[in-house]
């Protein structure tokens, strides 16, 4: 308490159940950091000593006054780094906030402290890439003059260049600091031209400070009315040993306490191996044994105890910590009847169920409020030569393994297949450039990219998507990278990333996975279909074709992958009917219908057409009696 007195100006109260305003605090980092071990230490004692509820709920409160601080703190910061250093910092603080809330609710069957559960739940989840995109909206809708946004993704694509620039120098074994100086240089400049940018827009702009600011998540209430009747929302936190779930349909709200032990994770660990680390040739009764008893055991702690709630509904599913690297759709309801080794006949929850994710509730919510209309395609599928090409014991993945883009045939296959359907614009083989992409990807509605990625989990920035290589005298090197996908501006709905692992990559605590789907999020896309590992040539063909003609007949894009994915099962041998082969696809974001019913379409035409010559001969009929 003598902390918070030291540190806030007007603020003189020794009574340890009051709190400063930190609006007058002189440092908001040591306001934060008073609040968080004030709140510890109540907890503390509470646990000691039989204490009554107000220490629990001044330790609630005062963990409520740093959040509030620590959202401040965001503010003021303007580079991605600093934004995910904090929120990694403060991942813990949301994580006490809901156990302290959840345990009043608990002991004072009060529902406003699971609704405050829920809030920090929301507020915990990707914050920064829900900032982003309320900072994009806030510039379109807030009048702000398009020559200084254009300034503004100047500025940005200038800092991207140079940052890869130093990144890609730091690496080679006798880096140039003379180059490298310079560049830091250039981003000096460019931070205080960004930062000066900045101001005067907040400052003349004040709707658009209003909207960019904006913390509000998503209420139970909010996402209740947002859920379809044939939906279900379940949402997850892991907090040390203990596992939250939310479950939110329209007409009810449940919500379970579990311990985690040992067994989820060693499950979701052997799940996660088998699936990236795919190996056939070997012990395999084993590792089948092996994927049941996991997949079983995840399914008892994160499905079982909401069957009766979920029956023949479609799950939206937003995950928290190493659930967000597990496919659901892989999950058993139960053992295989037959002893008899057959991965295709098992009891998958993708049988069930539509499934589709999101990162938060409040970003659905948020990325859902787009009218968006129109169809076109545009598809690219790099050429790579076959130089130094790496053997493998499987059919080549669309994964890059030490930066040899080995060629990938099935890729070329599965777009001009895509073409065929949907009479998309493609570009093959050299056309697929970098340059071809960024000059024409903001002026299609859906985008599909069959590519290598390489993964970089160290730097998940430079993380990329391998395009074509381009001409001597290029402006750009052939790889987007999560840097350059941020300033990407796209009126996209559906973004498909048809490569290895375009939807994994570094967790960060308190934002979630890294991906290269997140950039496109970042970017405006509201819907992403993306891989968690390692995509399979001749099988990820298979899907994205079947993918496109479910789409194509009005299926809404979860609904189309899950009946590509089950059409796949259907005709895969017994090794191919793997998971591995099949569930690397996930729906992200906001689902809905891309294309739509042509049929129905052409009823209403005729019917229309019909009532027109009726009408008319009704017509004529009229003119004819009047006449006798």
């Amino acid at each position: 308490q003598e902390a918070l007195i030291a540190v806030v100006e007007d603020f003189q109260d020794k009574n340890i159940s009051e709190n400063p305003d930190p609006e007058h605090s002189l440092s908001n980092l040591r306001v934060l950091s008073s609040l968080k071990l004030k709140a510890e230490l109540l907890i503390t004692e509470f646990n000691r000593e039989e204490l009554k509820q107000d220490q629990l709920k001044l330790a609630f409160k005062s963990l409520k006054l740093a959040i509030r601080v620590a959202e401040k703190l965001r503010m003021g910061y303007q580079s991605e780094e600093s934004k995910l250093f904090l929120a990694a910092n403060e991942k813990s603080t949301y994580n006490e906030i809901i156990k302290v809330a959840m345990r009043l609710y608990e002991m004072k069957d009060d529902k406003s402290y699971m609704q405050a559960a829920f809030k920090y739940s929301e507020k915990g989840k990707s914050a920064i890439l829900l900032s982003a995109i309320r900072d994009m909206e806030a510039k379109d809708f807030s009048g702000i003059p398009r020559d200084l946004i254009q300034m503004e993704t100047e500025i940005n694509r200038q800092l991207g260049f140079y940052k890869e620039k130093i990144y890609e120098d730091k690496r080679r074994s006798e880096a140039d600091v003379n180059k490298i100086t310079l560049y830091e240089s250039y981003i000096f400049d460019l931070n205080h031209r960004y930062d000066s940018l900045l101001g005067l827009m907040e400052r003349n702009y004040s709707e658009y400070y209003n909207l960019k600011y904006k913390t509000n998540v998503a209420s139970l209430q909010q996402v209740q009315d947002w859920l379809k009747k044939d939906q279900v929302m379940l949402e997850y936190v892991i907090i040390d040993s203990v596992l939250i779930s939310f479950l939110v349909s329209p007409d009810d709200i449940v919500v379970k306490q579990n311990k985690v032990n040992l067994s989820l994770r060693d499950d979701l660990s052997t799940l996660r191996q088998q699936l990236t680390s795919a190996n056939f040739s070997s012990e395999v009764k084993d590792s089948y044994n092996s994927f049941i008893r996991a997949s079983s055991g995840v399914y008892a702690y994160l499905i079982k105890p909401f069957e009766e709630e979920i029956a023949y509904k479609k799950l939206l599913i937003v995950p928290d910590e190493a659930l967000a690297y597990i496919p659901f759709e892989i999950l058993l309801s139960g053992q295989p009847e037959y002893e008899e080794m057959d991965y295709s006949s098992l009891d998958y929850l993708l049988k069930k169920h539509v499934v589709s994710y999101s990162p938060s509730a409040t970003l659905m919510l948020n990325t859902g409020m787009k009218k968006q209309e129109g169809t076109s395609l545009l598809a690219f599928a790099p050429f790579y030569p076959a130089n130094n090409m790496e053997k493998h014991s499987f059919e080549s993945s669309r994964q890059a393994y030490r930066y040899e883009l080995y060629p990938l045939p099935f890729s070329i296959d599965e777009v001009k297949a895509i073409q065929t359907i949907t009479n998309a614009t493609v570009y093959l083989n050299e056309e697929a450039s970098e340059l071809n992409f960024k000059h024409t990807a903001g002026n299609f509605d859906i985008l599909h990219l069959a590519m290598h990625t390489i993964i970089d989990d160290d730097n998940p920035m430079y993380s990329k998507l391998a395009f074509s290589k381009p001409a001597v005298g290029n402006q750009e090197d052939g790889f987007l990278n999560l840097t350059e996908i941020y300033n990407l501006k796209l009126k996209t709905r559906l973004v498909v990333l048809s490569s290895c692992n375009s939807g994994s990559g570094k967790l960060k605590g308190g934002e979630g996975v890294m991906s290269l789907a997140r950039g496109f999020m970042y970017a405006g896309c509201p819907n992403i279909i993306m891989t968690m590992w390692k995509v399979d040539d001749i099988s990820g063909s298979k899907i994205m074709t079947g993918f496109y003609s479910y789409l194509k007949k009005s299926y809404s894009t979860e609904e189309a992958l899950r009946m590509a994915k089950l059409d796949y099962l259907e005709t895969a041998s017994s090794l191919r009917a793997h998971p591995f082969f099949w569930s690397p696809y996930m729906s992200m974001g906001n689902s809905s219908r891309i294309y739509k019913n042509e049929v129905i379409g052409h009823l209403l035409t005729g019917l229309f057409i019909l009532l027109v010559i009726l009408v008319f001969l009704r017509m004529t009929g009229l003119l004819k009696s009047v006449r006798l």
